[in-house]
């Protein structure tokens, strides 16, 4: 099984962790939907489609993705406008989850607990379903809508 992150540099891979970081928000990610669905909003109509969340919950939420790159805003007046920014989007490596979710279902299917039985204190852990991998492919096939 190929190391299918080996061709990226330590630059690369510390800004893709920062993308998936950003993206481990359950807010953020209701905010990238939001965005999706519209070509562009200002700050305020985020804030109306996502009632729990104050105006500056908000915005501190855009200032995280605008970091990362996810997301472009534009003043006009005292208006702020967002929007995904597609090409950010369409550079991004995702495929990655996609390989990654297929290698874990072909791994071999070896005892976790047999590869450590050998080490001398060795932690027990409880064993893992393939719901990891699962996520990782349902998150990877979903396209971005524009």
């Amino acid at each position: 099984m190929p190391d299918i992150l080996s061709h990226m540099d330590a630059e690369q891979l510390d800004e893709l962790s920062d993308v998936f970081a950003a993206l481990g928000n359950p807010l953020r990610l209701r905010i990238i939907e939001v965005l999706s669905q519209h070509r562009e909003l200002c700050v305020c109509e985020i804030g109306d489609r996502l009632p729990e969340l104050s105006q500056s919950g908000v915005s501190r939420h855009l200032a995280v993705l605008k970091n990362v790159g996810l997301v472009r805003d534009r003043k006009q007046g005292l208006w702020v406008f967002c929007s995904l920014d597609l090409e950010r989007l369409g550079r991004l490596p995702l495929g990655v989850l996609r390989q990654m979710a297929e290698d874990a279902r072909h791994a071999p299917e070896e005892e976790a607990a047999a590869r450590v039985a050998g080490r001398t204190g060795a932690r027990r852990r409880p064993e893992r379903s393939q719901a990891p991998a699962e996520r990782l492919e349902l998150l990877a096939s979903k396209p971005l809508r524009r």
